[in-house]
């Protein structure tokens, strides 16, 4: 999924993306930094990541990414499917999202009362 925006304020497109198996190469601006984490590798393993972010937004860049996430896809068939597997499970509901806001209430008012 090709996500060159320029300005982002939520991104839901990439969670749509994400969660029937499209990888994400997106403009790193607002909601899209926010839930899409660039792909790493170690030696051509896949390591971590959920899409492919690039900044500034240009034509340049996004080829780049793209680049990249072709050469995983060709060449690294096996680490494309661990990814693609990864970013399907990956949770962005809103009882994730509770449980993160109740944790960081919590701890504010644990300072204040401190």
């Amino acid at each position: 999924m090709l996500i060159p925006s320029r300005f982002e304020p939520c991104g839901l497109t990439q969670l749509y993306a994400m969660r029937y198996g499209s990888i994400p190469v997106a403009s790193a601006v607002g909601g899209l930094c926010d839930t899409i984490d660039e792909v790493h590798l170690l030696e051509n393993v896949y390591e971590s990541g959920s899409g492919y972010l690039f900044t500034p937004p240009s034509a340049q860049n996004l080829l780049a990414s793209i680049k990249k996430a072709t050469e995983l896809y060709v060449h690294h068939a096996e680490q494309w499917q661990t990814l693609v597997t990864q970013v399907m499970s990956l949770d962005f509901s809103w009882s994730v999202s509770a449980r993160a806001y109740v944790a960081c209430y919590s701890k504010t008012l644990q300072e204040q009362k401190s």
